[in-house]
């Protein structure tokens, strides 16, 4: 997400929540970069900043 013009990197919180949660981080992390939508094109037309990709991070459950 933006904020004031600024990228939020929410990762290292990510991470954090789902290891409280019981989850496993695999140390997989990728980026993927998805066909825009209509409002991003808008914001871009407008001049705006906006987030062209997104982060992928693997966790998994651990087997009781």
């Amino acid at each position: 997400s933006m904020k004031e013009g600024v990228r939020q990197l929410l990762k290292m919180d990510i991470i954090k929540q789902a290891t409280q949660a019981g989850f496993e981080y695999t140390g997989d992390w990728w980026k993927w970069k998805p066909p825009g939508g209509m409002m991003q094109a808008v914001m871009k037309a407008k001049g705006a900043e906006v987030v062209e990709d997104e982060d992928i991070i693997v966790f998994r459950r651990p087997v009781l």
